[in-house]
């Protein structure tokens, strides 16, 4: 059995209830826009909300073509202190710049999610009134040095070019005794 592509929905989302060139019964345009594809759905949108569709994308979980769920990406803001790569301008902010938009924001100890693109048009490239990148934390277990913590070896060398955290924390007991 060979694989195939799903047929495509053809979708019209209108900003308000008014007719438009063509869809006025008796008019030539009507009459040309006849032979026009008929669309599978049409939704009223009024300006500046989203559409039902759009709504539902952040509650759905999207699946590949071949059917597994791809996963969510949340990025959680802890506090409102700037972190690396917040700052326009400097190199960090350019790397974080090329980073994935999160899917779902949350905000420190706000529990409500909001989808990313709530700051602007769903898919629109991050921008000024997108969230700022949060902090990272770095939580080490013991005090023992990690892969890449030795001077001298290569590993520490490969090492240097990593991004900084922000933060470093030792969580003595994480066996829960």
């Amino acid at each position: 059995m060979t694989p195939s592509s799903p047929i495509p929905i053809t979708r019209v989302e209108k900003v308000d209830d008014e007719p438009r060139h063509g869809e006025v019964p008796g008019t030539p345009a009507y009459d040309i826009r006849t032979r026009d594809a008929v669309p599978d759905e049409v939704e009223v949108v009024p300006e500046g909300s989203l559409s039902k569709r759009s709504s539902r994308q952040f509650l759905d979980t999207p699946l590949t073509p071949g059917g597994t769920p791809i996963p969510k990406t949340v990025v959680e803001k802890v506090d409102d202190s700037t972190s690396y790569g917040d700052e326009p301008g400097t190199s960090a902010y350019r790397q974080r710049s090329a980073d994935a938009i999160p899917d779902v924001y949350i905000q420190g100890s706000n529990s409500s999610r909001t989808p990313s693109g709530h700051h602007g048009q769903i898919g629109q490239a991050r921008d000024s009134s997108t969230p700022s990148v949060p902090e990272t934390i770095v939580t080490r277990v013991d005090d023992k040095p990690a892969h890449g913590e030795v001077p001298g070896t290569e590993a520490a060398e490969i090492r240097k070019q990593d991004a900084k955290p922000d933060k470093t924390e030792i969580e003595r007991d994480v066996s829960g005794r």
